[in-house]
């Protein structure tokens, strides 16, 4: 097992310090090994006392090293692409989530939409013609527009209909949580 990493060879992936940035999130990562000619390459003496390199972004830590053993026991620390890529799939993970519960709550309104269709319909007949003059100032058709056909559409769907799309997003949605795991 390889300890040792310049400096001056650490990825920098589009300007950003990726080892860096999660020892600072997380704290750095020194180890003791029990071999001393790789313990002497990672602990030098300061005016503060010793300190170590750190495994992940190989800047030297004073003060005592978070772990020792023999070298071939040291921890595994992710560092350049690996790490890149731990944190964008994290960030995927997160949208995943968020596209979860947008589905789950489009289940939930259409769930609701089978039951109160009338007043929903009565609402929509009401609130469109108020909408003709606005649509007429920026140049849209409302009459021929899709998603006014889509919504009169919606009205004329069975109940049954309406139950199997709110399974169906529910469904999708749960896909999305089980990505965001997985």
């Amino acid at each position: 097992m390889t300890f040792t990493v310049s400096a001056s060879t650490r990825p920098r992936l589009h300007g950003v310090d990726w080892a860096l940035r999660s020892c600072s999130w997380h704290g750095h990562e020194t180890y003791a090994p029990d071999e001393p000619e790789l313990r002497t390459r990672l602990r030098v003496d300061t005016s503060a006392g010793e300190a170590w390199r750190c495994l992940r972004c190989a800047n030297f830590v004073p003060g005592p090293p978070s772990g020792s053993g023999p070298a071939d026991e040291a921890p595994e620390v992710p560092r350049g692409r690996l790490l890149r890529d731990r944190v964008i799939m994290r960030v995927l993970a997160v949208e995943r989530l968020l596209r979860a519960l947008v589905l789950f709550g489009a289940a939930f309104a259409i769930f609701q939409f089978r039951d109160d269709r009338g007043s929903v319909q009565s609402t929509f007949d009401a609130e469109l013609p108020l909408l003709r003059p606005i649509a007429d100032q920026i140049g849209w058709n409302i009459d021929d527009s899709k998603a006014v056909q889509w919504i009169e559409k919606a009205f004329d769907l069975s109940e049954a209909t309406l139950v199997w799309i709110a399974v169906a997003v529910a469904v999708y949605g749960l896909s999305q949580v089980i990505e965001a795991v997985g």
